[in-house]
């Protein structure tokens, strides 16, 4: 049975799904492919919690350790890191190998994986939408990290300008094996979508929290927190500064525009509640609540249209390729295609 060793860059959340996933793929019947996963993260305490769960079989103290000879990268740094990370990994990639970027944008990080790495490295961009039933817990961190995390999920592909078509259809087998669809996506699209989806949830919350943290009577709101606002200002937990920072000011232009359109949103319900205009709050929440269940239904089911279709059965990792270059390079074989 075909062994893939896999380096898992970044231990949070997702990181730490993905090697659970790959691990529940070993225990299944019938497997095709065999996943040794090699775990790295600047946290020791994350470290401690990914090998505590069982997501990984070993781990790397230097980063460029971890990819050294591994058939499949996945970077799921901090953001602030990825960069740095792209020039420390560079000369220790072997040739063939497809990193599969988790980066929470993705105009940056393919533009710095193209800058820093050898035309033998194939990139491509990936955004898990994840399992439904985990739609209401936002926390980023490893012990929240599940196998299921992706089924039932889309996994969003946006390979590199020279990325062959070969890494391109393993980056479509990785998202069937961890039980996700796969769909293709402008990256610039992309970064516009997570702006109002991701980004902007996390800019208001810290707006949110700037706010009333810096008000009277702090002293005794602060005491009174609940769920609700832990949910809406995780991200002052689980997100550094820096990441925030440097994710913001990428995708700036896309933030602009969702700011405007929730500050025209927040100017009617506040102009509706000094009023106590009640036709026009019951108005605005009852056509939240049709539309909102309506998303739900959907998001849940993924029937967004006629052409969705379930997640397809997980494949081997290299069933298509064999014989040819990649596949040989990911079992260690050099061939004629090689030139050696």
């Amino acid at each position: 049975m075909p062994e893939v060793a896999v380096a898992i860059l970044g231990l949070s959340r997702i990181g730490t799904s993905v090697g659970l996933a790959l691990k529940a793929h070993n225990q299944r019947p019938n497997t095709k492919n065999q996943f040794k996963i090699t775990g790295y993260s600047g946290r020791s305490e994350h470290v401690k919690t990914a090998q505590k769960l069982s997501a990984i079989d070993q781990t790397a103290s230097q980063i460029h350790e971890a990819v050294r000879g591994r058939d499949i990268v996945v970077m799921a740094l901090p953001y602030a890191e990825v960069e740095a990370a792209y020039q420390m990994i560079a000369r220790d990639l072997r040739p063939g190998v497809v990193v599969l970027d988790f980066s929470p944008l993705k105009v940056g990080p393919l533009k710095w994986a193209a800058k820093h790495l050898g035309k033998d490295a194939h990139v491509v961009g990936a955004t898990p939408l994840l399992n439904p039933v985990h739609l209401f817990e936002p926390l980023d961190a490893p012990d929240k990290a599940s196998a299921d995390l992706f089924q039932n999920g889309t996994v969003l592909l946006m390979p590199g300008v020279t990325c062959i078509p070969e890494a391109i259809e393993l980056g479509q087998d990785f998202a069937s094996i961890v039980g996700a669809r796969t769909q293709f996506i402008d990256p610039a699209e992309h970064d516009a979508t997570l702006a109002a989806t991701e980004l902007l949830p996390n800019l208001l919350g810290l707006a949110y929290y700037l706010s009333v943290s810096g008000a009277t009577g702090w002293g005794d709101v602060q005491r009174a927190t609940n769920p609700s606002f832990g949910a809406l200002t995780h991200a002052m937990f689980d997100t550094h500064p820096d990441d925030f920072v440097s994710a913001l000011r990428d995708d700036r232009q896309a933030l602009v525009t969702a700011i405007d359109g929730v500050l025209n949103a927040l100017r009617q319900l506040r102009t509706a509640l000094a009023s106590d205009d009640r036709d026009a709050l019951e108005a605005a929440t009852t056509a939240a609540a049709e539309t909102y269940e309506a998303w739900y239904n959907k998001r849940f089911h993924w029937k967004f249209d006629a052409s969705d279709a379930k997640p397809p059965e997980a494949p081997s990792i290299m069933g298509m390729f064999l014989g040819n270059t990649l596949a040989n390079r990911l079992r260690g074989k050099r061939g004629e295609d090689d030139g050696k």
